[in-house]
């Protein structure tokens, strides 16, 4: 089964003889009728430092900034302690989809979490969220109450990729290892070079699996009904990740 085939089992869309079709869900039918106006909101905790990409910034000689002539990344191990400092007073969901509702706009997306491995919700799986580092503030339920009050349709984005989990087995150099980076160097989590990558054991890949698949599944039951869900990269095998039925 390919990967495009593992991630419609999940959502529950089978494919026809002409590939894959929209599915024909009702609830979904508001999306594919076109003509949807939508906000998407990259939010988290690089923005205690400001002058990073939102997980990137962890990232050694990202093509898109070497190309122009700047590099701008701290190590990993430094980028994953801004959570300590992470205290968005200003953040204001009621106030921004006042403004985009007034603007004609039809649904907001909001990052739940990112590849920084950073939950904005006090989730009970894992240890890198808002219950571990901002007394429980949650995020994602302030943003899903101001979307329902300016009858806003909620979309939710979800990292399955996880930096922070992973730390100790990736690089952070980007490209390393690939035909197009034949010479470039692995980067650990502070940057130090490494001979090599060390694989994760099937433990550690059991623990992962039952992690992003209790997130998945308290975004699905503890905010009500969520319009849209938008998954950003995969999983090494996602037949692990529940379906749509079992949760």
């Amino acid at each position: 089964m390919s990967q495009a085939e593992q991630q419609h089992r999940i959502i529950g869309n089978k494919q026809s003889e002409s590939g894959f079709s929209p599915t024909s869900h009702p609830d979904a039918q508001w999306f594919l009728k076109g003509g949807n106006l939508g906000l998407f909101i990259h939010f988290g905790i690089s923005t205690v430092h400001g002058g990073i990409d939102l997980s990137w910034g962890m990232i050694d000689e990202k093509p898109y900034e070497t190309k122009y002539g700047y590099n701008r990344r701290i190590p990993p191990n430094q980028y994953f302690a801004l959570a300590k400092e992470f205290n968005p007073v200003r953040f204001d969901p009621e106030n921004w989809m006042r403004v985009i509702a007034d603007a004609g706009f039809d649904y907001a997306v909001f990052t739940t979490r990112h590849h920084d491995g950073f939950a904005l919700w006090p989730s009970e799986y894992g240890d890198f969220n808002t219950k571990n580092y901002m007394s429980g503030r949650d995020l994602v339920g302030e943003f899903v109450d101001a979307c329902r009050k300016y009858v806003l349709k909620v979309g939710l984005y979800y990292s399955p990729p996880d930096w922070h989990f992973f730390k100790n087995y990736m690089t952070f150099h980007y490209g390393s290892g690939s035909p197009e980076f034949p010479d470039r160097a692995h980067y650990g989590p502070d940057f130090e070079v490494l001979s090599e990558i060390q694989k994760p054991s099937a433990e550690m890949m059991d623990t992962y699996y039952s992690y992003v698949n209790g997130q998945i599944k308290e975004l699905m039951t503890r905010y009500g009904k969520v319009d849209l869900l938008w998954f950003d990269g995969s999983v090494p095998d996602v037949s692990r990740v529940m379906t749509i039925e079992e949760i």
